[in-house]
């Protein structure tokens, strides 16, 4: 459903901007304005960014509207529009690129607009009461978070020049815009020629003025931005003066670029108005939007699920040279195998941990957990998760160096399996490396394990039973940490 909502608010949002900013545009263009934004819809993002996503043309179009003249109902959908947003992932950004354009209008204009200024203090105000938990945490909480100790792996000019590069030309999986084989080359193609003919009849006015070309250079800004982001001077400049930013990812400027390419594109195709071209080109980017094996991409998957329904998984394997362990929704969360386990160990909201999965499972299934993935929690737990999995650290570099630089991924970690859904693994046992002793001072009692735990009696872990279920493709081994007995 949330599929479908986000294709549809696309595709609102696209028509409502053109509408905003040029009706004629849109009279003479309805259909391709549409087919547009459906690609935009249908573009692989981040699903629980889905809706900030796809809401940007909907925010784009409602400030425009209040830019060229003041109006109280879009100064109140800027206020709610926090609830289809996220401040960390989007918000931060969108106040930053309005705040940006706010002064260079001043400049030119040698006049404030102050209904600008209004619409950016109401979209803050809209986050505040919205996030009002981050906030706090954030700014009136003087408990460190664990992103005060992150480590951020500096990189040469160079090494930032090649990664902006790459990103400007296949994007980012987080936020799949699939323009590298139709879109990227018509526009670019198209703009290099109307900035030959402009700078050949020396027409400055109209090469700066040119809205292709700064929505191209806003692309490539947030290009630049997310090489540049692990350059050491450009954090120290950070640091130094927005200290509350330290640590944080200026990488997600990279997040609007799917917005501004197939915005970019529908400008360029309706200037070529050339329909049999304009056809050819709009059914190819479609059709690279369809099957492009994105992360995210669910039409490719579904379809490619579709085919091993209908001439096998191991054929389809066989065929792309690859095992494709795909897991349905219903094979991943597996309810009814963890409601049968937490009625035979009658579980009562202890706490626990997962051991060859992601804790998620057991968060969904209602099984409170001592490991997660968070991307802002305090400081002192993510020293106390440490020293649990100490143990496993010790050896296991790899891991070592990733949870201390980050600590995001507060896992179990293991060197012998991995926690990534797979329907079968690959080994039937592996040592558990935490220390019971903290576990058992976190306040922890069960471990749910995909494998058998070898060295179970050596961490004081009794085995409670192993579960299956004909609808999961998990074998989940319970165990239950040993009671001291006074």
């Amino acid at each position: 459903i949330g599929w479908y909502v986000k294709i549809v608010m696309a595709m609102g949002g696209f028509v409502f901007l053109i509408k905003s900013i040029d009706y004629k545009i849109y009279y003479k263009n309805k259909a391709l304005l549409v087919w547009c934004g459906f690609l935009y819809g249908l573009a692989p993002t981040y699903p629980p960014a889905s809706f900030a996503f796809a809401s940007l043309p909907i925010l784009l179009g409602v400030i425009l509207r209040c830019y060229k003249k003041f109006s109280w109902k879009y100064l109140i959908l800027l206020l709610l529009y926090a609830v289809l947003s996220d401040f960390t992932l989007f918000g931060i950004f969108i106040c930053g690129y309005l705040a940006v354009f706010f002064f260079i209008d001043w400049m030119v204009k040698k006049k404030a607009c102050l209904r600008l200024l209004g619409c950016i203090s109401v979209l803050v105000i809209g986050y505040i009461i919205v996030e009002w938990r981050l906030f706090d945490v954030m700014v009136f909480n003087n408990q460190e978070s664990l992103r005060v100790a992150m480590n951020v792996k500096y990189i040469d000019l160079l090494t930032a020049i090649k990664k902006s590069t790459i990103v400007f030309i296949k994007g980012y999986y987080h936020c799949g815009s699939l323009h590298t084989y139709v879109i990227l080359p018509v526009c670019i193609i198209y703009i290099l020629y109307t900035d030959m003919l402009y700078l050949r009849n020396r027409d400055w006015r109209l090469l700066s003025r040119d809205p292709i070309n700064w929505i191209l250079f806003w692309i490539i800004f947030n290009c630049m931005v997310y090489g540049l982001e692990s350059v050491k001077i450009f954090r120290e400049l950070v640091e130094r003066f927005i200290p509350i930013l330290r640590s944080y990812s200026f990488a997600r400027t990279i997040w609007f670029n799917p917005f501004l390419w197939y915005t970019l594109f529908f400008l360029v195709l309706v200037r070529i108005n050339k329909q049999k071209i304009v056809y050819t080109v709009a059914i190819l980017s479609g059709l690279v939007v369809c099957i492009g094996p994105e992360t995210y991409n669910h039409i490719f998957f579904n379809c490619l699920d579709i085919t091993c329904d209908i001439i096998g998984e191991k054929k389809v394997e066989q065929i792309i040279g690859r095992n494709l362990e795909l897991l349905s929704y219903r094979e991943f969360y597996s309810e009814e195998l963890f409601t049968n386990i937490k009625e035979d160990i009658a579980y009562e909201g202890e706490w626990a941990i997962a051991f060859g999965m992601h804790p998620s499972i057991l968060e969904y299934n209602g099984i409170s957990t001592l490991d997660g993935y968070l991307s802002y929690y305090p400081q002192n737990y993510k020293e106390k998760f440490r020293k649990l999995i100490e143990p496993q650290l010790k050896i296991d570099e790899v891991n070592r160096e990733y949870f201390d630089s980050w600590g995001g991924r507060a896992y179990i970690y293991s060197d012998e399996i991995s926690y990534n859904p797979s329907k079968i693994m690959l080994k039937e046992e592996a040592n558990m490396n935490i220390d019971p002793d903290i576990f058992r001072e976190m306040g922890g009692k069960y471990v749910f394990s995909r494998v058998r735990i070898s060295n179970a009696k050596a961490l004081s872990l009794d085995i409670v039973s192993v579960y299956t279920d004909e609808f999961s493709p998990y074998t989940i081994h319970v165990y239950r940490l040993e009671e001291i007995n006074n």
